[in-house]
C-alpha cells in the first residue's frame, strides 16, 4: 500500500494538546474532501500520551492527598491532619503557576518531578504543626506557639528545602542531552519546595484554629 507521510513538530512554547486537537480538525477537513479509498489519519500521536501522563498525574495527586490525609489523621488529629493534607494542591497549584511564569512546559520529566515531589510538600507543614502542638502542650499560648515557631524553623525548613534541591542539580548543569531531557527535574522540585515553604508560614493562622487556646 503506498501512502505519504507527514510529520508535524511542535513549535518552541506552544501546548501539545492543542496542537492534537488542531491536528485532529485538519485531518476531518481533509477526509471529507478526499475521494473514496483515501483516508488521511495519525500513526503516532504525542498529545495522547501526554494527556494520559497528566491524567496520571492528577489521579497520583488524588491518591497522595487521600493517603496522607488517612495518615495525619491518625497521628495527628482532625483538624491538624485536614490542613497538611491542603497544602498538597495549594503547593501544587502554585507550582503550576511558577511554572507558567518561568515557561517551564508540562512534559514528561516536569510530570515526573511533580509527582517526586508529592510526599515532600508537606514535610514544611508537618515540621510547623507539630511544632505548634508541642509548645502548646507547655502551656504556651497558640498565637505564641506560632510566633516561636516561625521564628525557630523558618531558616532551618529554607535550608532543608534547598539543600534536598541541590541533590538534582547536577542533571541541570549537565552540559549534555541528558542534562537538557531532565534538567527540569531541578527547576521543578525546587518550585515545589519553595512554593511548599512559602505557603507554610502563610498558613500559620491556618494552624492556630487547629489547635486549642
Amino acid at each position: 500500500m503506498e501512502a505519504i507521510s507527514l510529520s508535524i513538530s511542535l513549535k518552541e512554547g506552544a501546548n501539545i494538546i492543542k496542537l492534537g486537537v488542531e491536528v485532529d480538525k485538519v485531518l476531518d477537513k481533509w477526509n471529507e474532501k478526499l475521494p473514496v479509498g483515501l483516508t488521511a489519519e495519525r500513526l503516532a500521536s504525542m498529545d495522547h500520551y501526554v494527556q494520559k501522563s497528566i491524567d496520571n498525574f492528577i489521579g497520583n495527586l488524588a491518591q497522595a492527598i487521600i493517603i496522607v490525609l488517612f495518615v495525619m489523621l491518625i497521628f495527628l488529629g482532625l483538624r491538624t491532619g485536614l490542613v497538611v493534607a491542603s497544602l498538597i494542591p495549594i503547593v501544587t497549584i502554585t507550582t503550576l503557576m511558577l511554572m507558567g511564569v518561568l515557561n517551564i512546559g508540562l512534559n514528561q520529566v516536569s510530570l515526573a518531578a511533580l509527582i517526586m515531589a508529592l510526599g515532600m510538600m508537606v514535610d514544611n507543614s508537618i515540621v510547623v504543626s507539630e511544632s505548634i502542638i508541642v509548645k502548646m502542650g507547655r502551656g504556651i499560648s497558640s498565637k505564641q506557639a506560632a510566633i516561636e515557631s516561625y521564628k525557630e524553623l523558618a531558616v532551618p525548613l529554607l535550608i532543608s528545602s534547598l539543600t534536598t534541591s541541590a541533590a538534582f542539580l547536577a542533571f541541570f548543569l549537565a552540559e549534555s542531552i541528558m542534562g537538557d531531557i531532565v534538567g527540569p527535574l531541578f527547576s521543578v522540585i525546587t518550585l515545589a519546595l519553595l512554593s511548599s515553604w512559602v505557603v507554610t508560614y502563610n498558613y500559620n493562622f491556618v494552624c492556630l484554629l487547629i489547635c486549642k487556646g
